[in-house]
C-alpha cells in the first residue's frame, strides 16, 4: 500500500509501521528543539544580559511601545562601502522582542530569540509534514539538528541579526518549497517569513526576493498542471491571497512610514538607489571560492567552519590562504551541480513533482548565493563571514534535498526500509542534539565577562534617577561591550539620554544630541581611563574593578620587570612566532622590533604581548610564567575595569 502526499510516495505497509515512523518523527522534532530550550533556560538561569551590539536590540525593542517606535532596522555595515547612511530594511525583530523585553528586560532578548528559533524549527517540521509525511520530517530535523550544532548553544538565543535570521531563513526555504509545490495555506507564513528575514539583515536582499518569486511562480505552475477538479477553488485562492497581502502590508507598514512620512530621506529609497558598493567587491571570479568554502569543501557547513570570523583581510581576497583555490572551488561546485542534476533527473523519471520543485529551488538559491557573494563589499574589515551566514542554512537545505532524493529512491514502497531510514535519522538527530547540550561558544558571541561586569554596573546606576537627559559619551575601544549595555539600562530606567549623530543611527534619531538638550554628561570609561576621574571633575556613579589592590600592585611590578627584560634581551619569538611574522600575521611588531633593539614602550603600552602569549609565539624561558601572569592581569584590567562619571555638560 502507498499513501501519496503532494507527489511523494510514502510506504505504509501497515498501520503499525506508519505509527512507528510518526512517533520517530515527533521524537526528532522534540530532540531538534531541545538544545534551543536548554540553552535559553540555562542562560536565563545564569542571569544573561545583552552586552555590546546585542544591547542595541534591547534598546530598540524597548522603544516599540514609546512615542518614537523604530521604523527601520539597525545601521548596516553596507554604509561603509556605499558611503551612505543605510540601515537594515525593517524593525520586525524589534517588534518581536518588544513584549518579552517589556516583561523581562534584557533577559527578554534571549527569551524572544529562543522562542523565535523554536518556532522556526517547528515550522520546518510542520511544512515538511504537510507535503511529504513523517519520514521526510525526520530528514529535515536531521539537517536542522546539525545546523544548530554547528551554531553552538550560545548562538541559539543570540539576537545579533546575522545569527537570529539563520533558522528563520532555513524555515523560509522549506515553506517556499512546500508552497511552490501546491500548498496554498502556507502563503501568509511565506510572506511573514520573507518579510522578517529580509528586514532583519541586508545580506538577504537578493536571496529572499528570488525565493519569494520562485515560490509564487512555482505555485502557479503547479496549479495549472493540476486537474480542474483538484485545484483549490478560486474563492479560496483569493481569500488566502488577500490574507497574504494583508500580512505583507502590516510587515512593511513601518519601513514605508519611514520612507514617505519620516524626516529626511527614507531608508528604503536609500537602499534602492545606493545598493551598489562604491568600493571593491568580491567579484564573480572569486565568488565561487567564498561559496565553496562552506558548501562543497571540508569542513563544509559543519561546526569548525563557523568559528572563523573573516574569510579574508582587506584587499587580500585573491591571495588569502583562508579561501580555497579557484580550481578546487569551481570543480567541487560543478560536482555539486552534477549531483543535483542527477537527483532532478531521477525525480523527473519518477514524475515526482515535489522533489523536482525542491531540487529546482535549491539550484536557484545556490545560483543567487554566488551572485550575492560576488556583490559582497570589501570594506575596512575585509570580508566578514557574518555577511555570509546564510550559506550554512543553504548547506543544510542542500543536504536535505540530496538526502530526500536518495531516500525516495532507496525506500520506494518498502516499509522495512522506511523504518530503517527513520531509525537512522532518529539516532542522528539524537546524537547532534545531545552534542549541542553543553555550553558551546563558537567564538562569535559577545564576551561572557561583559555580562558579569554589567550586572554590577547596572545595580549602581540607580544613583542616576532624575538626572536626565544625559549626553552619553561612549568609550573609544573597538567592539565595546559596555556603551550599548549602559544605554539599554538607561532606557529600562526611563532616563532620557542623547548621543552624537553616529551613535544615533543605532539607538534612534530621537536621541540625537540636536533633538534634546542634555543636563549633564555621562562618561563611560574602560581600562586605564576608568581609574582616573575626568579633568573637569564630577562624581563617579558606578565602578567595577576586577582586580584586588594587591593584584594591581603585582601587575605594575611585572610590567616594570618585563620592560627591563625586553630592553636587555629583546623579544624572542619561537619558530611558530617567526613563521607567523614571515606570513605577515604580526605586522604590529614592525614598530617595536627596531634594528638592534626592542622598543618595549609600545609593546607593553598597546598590550601586544597578549596575542603573542595566546598563540604561543614566544620562546619558553624563565620569564614565561611572569609574562603569562602579566598578560592575564593586564587583560582583565583592560577589559573589565569600568567606571561611569557624571560631569557638567562642558566637562568632556
Amino acid at each position: 500500500m502507498e499513501e501519496r502526499r503532494q507527489g511523494v510516495a510514502l510506504p505504509t505497509a501497515s498501520t503499525s509501521s506508519d505509527r512507528l515512523i510518526t512517533w520517530a518523527a515527533i521524537a526528532t522534532v522534540v530532540l531538534a528543539v531541545l538544545p534551543i530550550v536548554v540553552a535559553t533556560v540555562r542562560t536565563l538561569h545564569r542571569g544573561w544580559l545583552p552586552v555590546g551590539e546585542n544591547a542595541l536590540f534591547q534598546i530598540r525593542a524597548h522603544d516599540v511601545f514609546t512615542r518614537h517606535p523604530p521604523l527601520i532596522g539597525l545601521a548596516s555595515s553596507a554604509s561603509e562601502s556605499t558611503r551612505t547612511d543605510l540601515h537594515h530594511p525593517g524593525p520586525l525583530l524589534f517588534d518581536l522582542l518588544a513584549v518579552p523585553v517589556r516583561l523581562w528586560n534584557g533577559a527578554g532578548v534571549a527569551l524572544g530569540i529562543g522562542v523565535l528559533n523554536t518556532i522556526a524549527v517547528l515550522g520546518i517540521a510542520a511544512a515538511v509534514k504537510r507535503a511529504a509525511g513523517p519520514l521526510f520530517v525526520i530528514l529535515a530535523m536531521a539537517a536542522t539538528a546539525v545546523l544548530t550544532w554547528t551554531m553552538g548553544s550560545e548562538l541559539l538565543f543570540d539576537p545579533w541579526n546575522p545569527h537570529s535570521t539563520l533558522l528563520p531563513f532555513l524555515c523560509l526555504l522549506f515553506v517556499a518549497w512546500v508552497f511552490a509545490a501546491g500548498d496554498l495555506v502556507l502563503l501568509p507564513w511565506l510572506c511573514l517569513l520573507a518579510s522578517f528575514v529580509l528586514q532583519t539583515h541586508l545580506s538577504y536582499a537578493f536571496l529572499v526576493p528570488v525565493v519569494l518569486v520562485f515560490a509564487i511562480v512555482g505555485y502557479l505552475r503547479t496549479r495549472r498542471s493540476e486537474a480542474p477538479e483538484t485545484r483549490a477553488p478560486r474563492a479560496r485562492l483569493l481569500r488566502i491571497g488577500a490574507i497574504g497581502a494583508v500580512v505583507l502590508a502590516l510587515c512593511w507598514a513601518q519601513p514605508l512610514t519611514d520612507q514617505f512620512f519620516a524626516q529626511g530621506p527614507g531608508n528604503l529609497g536609500a537602499l534602492l538607489t545606493n545598493g551598489n558598493a562604491k568600493g571593491p567587491t568580491v567579484g564573480l571570479a572569486d565568488a565561487p571560492r567564498v561559496v565553496a568554502t562552506i558548501e562543497t569543501l571540508p569542513p563544509f557547513w559543519f561546526r569548525p567552519s563557523f568559528r572563523n570570523g573573516w574569510l579574508a583581510s582587506p584587499g587580500e581576497v585573491k591571495a588569502t590562504p583562508a579561501l580555497p583555490s579557484s580550481a578546487a572551488s569551481i570543480a567541487t561546485l560543478a560536482v555539486l551541480g552534477l549531483v543535483l542534476l542527477a537527483c532532478a533527473w531521477d525525480a523527473r523519471r519518477r514524475r515526482d513533482r515535489l522533489l523536482g520543485v525542491l531540487l529546482a529551488l535549491d539550484a536557484v538559491v545556490l545560483a543567487v548565493a554566488l551572485y550575492t557573494a560576488a556583490r559582497a563589499p570589501l570594506g575596512f574589515f575585509g570580508l566578514p563571514l557574518h555577511f555570509f551566514r546564510w550559506l550554512w542554512a543553504i548547506g543544510a537545505f542542500t543536504t536535505f534535498a540530496i538526502l530526500a532524493t536518495i531516500v525516495r529512491t532507496v525506500v520506494g514502497g518498502d516499509a522495512r526500509r522506511a523504518r530503517s531510514v527513520a531509525g537512522a535519522g532518529l539516532v542522528a538527530v539524537a546524537v547532534f542534539a545531545l552534542l549541542n547540550l553543553p555550553t558551546s561558544n563558537q567564538g562569535v558571541a559577545p564576551p561572557i565577562y561583559g555580562i558579569a561586569v554589567m550586572r554590577d554596573i547596572d545595580a549602581q546606576m540607580r544613583a542616576l534617577a532624575g538626572t536626565g537627559p544625559l549626553h552619553v559619551v561612549l568609550p573609544t575601544t573597538f567592539n565595546d561591550p559596555y556603551g550599548p549595555a549602559v544605554m539599554a539600562e538607561l532606557a529600562r530606567r526611563n532616563i532620557p539620554f542623547v548621543v552624537d549623530k553616529a551613535t544615533a543611527r543605532q539607538v534612534g534619531n530621537a536621541r540625537r544630541l540636536t533633538e534634546m538638550t542634555a543636563r549633564a554628561l555621562l562618561l563611560i570609561r574602560v581600562g586605564e581611563q576608568a581609574l582616573h576621574p575626568p579633568s573637569a571633575g564630577g562624581r563617579r556613579i558606578a565602578y567595577h574593578d576586577p582586580l584586588r589592590r594587591s593584584q594591581r600592585a603585582e601587575m605594575v611590578r611585572l610590567r616594570d620587570a618585563i620592560r627591563v627584560h625586553l630592553e636587555r634581551d629583546g623579544l624572542r619569538l619561537n619558530e611558530r612566532g617567526l613563521a607567523a611574522r614571515r606570513r605577515r600575521e604580526l605586522p604590529f611588531l614592525d614598530n617595536v622590533l627596531l634594528p638592534g633593539r626592542t622598543d618595549p614602550g609600545p609593546l607593553i603600552g598597546a598590550h601586544f604581548l597578549a596575542p603573542l602569549v595566546q598563540h604561543d609565539y614566544l620562546v619558553h624561558d624563565a620569564w614565561t610564567s611572569r609574562v603569562d601572569r602579566y598578560v592575564e592581569l593586564q587583560a582583565r584590567s583592560d577589559n573589565e575595569t569600568v567606571a561611569l562619571y557624571l560631569t557638567p555638560v562642558n566637562g568632556a
